[in-house]
């Protein structure tokens, strides 16, 4: 597997016309990057907080003008793909030659 380890921390304002979005909906609004249930997921292992503090969020909590979002997105690790020799039964074949 391949990656650092290293974790991606991203803060995020929460303006006056976003104010009363729930929070995964607020998120999801901010990027492009992420999926609506991706940010529910990191939101459910606690990897968002909202200024400072520890308590534990549901994505269906409202966001309210003036917090200050913080999240932390784990880097991608991506499996090493190993080839494997499948037995194959060929049920179909066809005689046609395209050459």
């Amino acid at each position: 597997m391949t990656g650092s380890g290293v974790d991606r921390e991203l803060e995020l304002l929460v303006s006056d016309e976003a104010d009363g979005m729930r929070l995964d909906v607020f998120l999801a609004s901010q990027s492009d990057e992420f999926s609506r249930s991706f940010l529910q997921k990191l939101i459910k292992e606690g990897a968002v907080s909202i200024s400072g503090g520890d308590k534990r969020l549901k994505a269906s909590m409202p966001v309210r003008e003036g917090d200050v979002l913080r999240l932390r997105v784990p880097e991608a690790v991506l499996p090493e793909l190993m080839p494997q020799d499948i037995p194959l039964d060929i049920l179909y074949e066809t005689a046609i030659s395209l050459w």
